[in-house]
């Protein structure tokens, strides 16, 4: 566990001097997946490498409900947020916020991505941005993005109305870290980077 917290502590330094050249809430979100109602994307190419859990990953699938899946196939959408999914799925996962949501409702937004090389200084990163998606039956605005930088440094950042509200459904954030001996652990300890409303 001490060895766990120090990897921890290690990556937030890293991610926060990171942090530091990446814009707080990046405004070209990129191209509307168009996803419908519990639905996963194709394979989204990151344009760089992105490491984890001891892996490589050079493409991402997202779901509709909050979370990206590593690897070009074989995510699976699943509305039901739950630890026991979490970590023992077959399938890599990284849960910003994970819940029931449905970008069909009519007035929903849309999940977006964007790919971003290197340049100017600034790492290679991509950009996953669920922009004002409703939640399952109802009409409460989820707006938040997950940034993955090339290396494995990785940023949530939410509107701060989303950290304010009361949410109905269950919801998971964060994201499975392996362990020495090869156990997932999940953890669920990271703060929110609250970012300023979108233009």
């Amino acid at each position: 566990m001490n060895q766990l917290l120090s990897l921890l502590v290690a990556t937030s330094l890293a991610s926060t001097a990171l942090a530091q050249q990446l814009p707080c809430w990046n405004t070209n979100t990129g191209t509307n997946l168009l996803l419908g109602d519990d639905q996963m994307s194709p394979g989204q190419a990151l344009g760089f490498t992105f490491a984890y859990g001891g892996a490589s990953y050079t493409d991402i699938q997202v779901s509709d409900n909050g979370y990206i899946t590593l690897g070009a196939t074989g995510g699976v959408s699943n509305y039901i947020a739950s630890e026991a999914a979490l970590v023992g799925d077959p399938f890599p996962r990284i849960c910003p916020f994970w819940t029931d949501l449905d970008p069909t409702i009519t007035g929903s937004g849309n999940v977006y991505f964007n790919a971003v090389p290197a340049a100017g200084g600034m790492p290679a990163h991509a950009i996953v941005t669920w922009l004002g998606v409703f939640e399952w039956g109802g009409s409460m605005p989820h707006t938040f993005q997950i940034v993955l930088v090339d290396g494995g440094a990785l940023h949530r950042r939410y509107h701060a109305a989303l950290a304010a509200a009361v949410i109905a459904v269950p919801l998971l954030m964060d994201a499975p870290l392996p362990e020495t001996n090869g156990a997932v652990q999940a953890f669920f300890a990271s703060p929110m980077e609250l970012a300023p409303p979108p233009p």
